[in-house]
């Protein structure tokens, strides 16, 4: 195996933790968060058992089209919608990596449909243990969300094609 390889595959070991501790580990975040703003995301989601998920895509932006009605929401508005596709394009650009990586390690991944179904049940995989993790009462602010899983899966798929142009550029065996 070449050393090209080694360097890569070490590079997507080091992803894949990586991954699992933004997703899995609880962090906390290092800007101060609005409790008014907490509770009215929250108050979006669906709750069962204390367990948050969201199974409707978009569901949020659907709620805040709905209060944009009402002018003195505006500011509220605006805050939600950049929280939101801020956390959308997060979750895009943390599976681009894979996207590249896969391919570039695997070469039975270098199909596009076989990098989505990867990054679809590792996606899953996240959302469950997410999942799993609340059940226990290991964290108590992780949304199970159908978006993440959406996102996650543009990312890898945004990842592939710049595999597909590195490829054509320079050569990966």
């Amino acid at each position: 195996m070449s050393r090209k390889k080694h360097y890569l595959k070490f590079i997507f070991i080091t992803y894949m933790i990586t991954i699992f501790s933004f997703t899995l580990l609880p962090v906390s975040y290092p800007f101060p968060v609005d409790p008014k703003l907490v509770e009215e995301i929250l108050s979006l989601r669906i709750f069962k058992h204390d367990i948050m998920y969201n199974l409707i895509p978009f569901s949020d932006l659907n709620m805040l089209i709905e209060n944009l009605k009402c002018a003195s929401v505006f500011s509220q508005f605006i805050m939600l919608i950049i929280n939101f596709f801020k956390g959308f394009i997060l979750n895009i650009v943390m599976f681009i990596p894979l996207g590249i990586l896969l391919p570039a390690i695997k070469n039975n991944y270098q199909q596009i449909y076989k990098v989505l179904v990867f990054s679809l049940m590792l996606s899953l995989g996240i959302e469950l243990l997410q999942l799993v993790e609340q059940v226990f009462g290991m964290t108590y602010w992780r949304v199970i969300d159908v978006e993440d899983i959406l996102a996650n899966v543009i990312g890898a798929l945004l990842g592939f094609c710049l595999f597909v142009r590195i490829k054509r550029r320079f050569t990966i065996p």
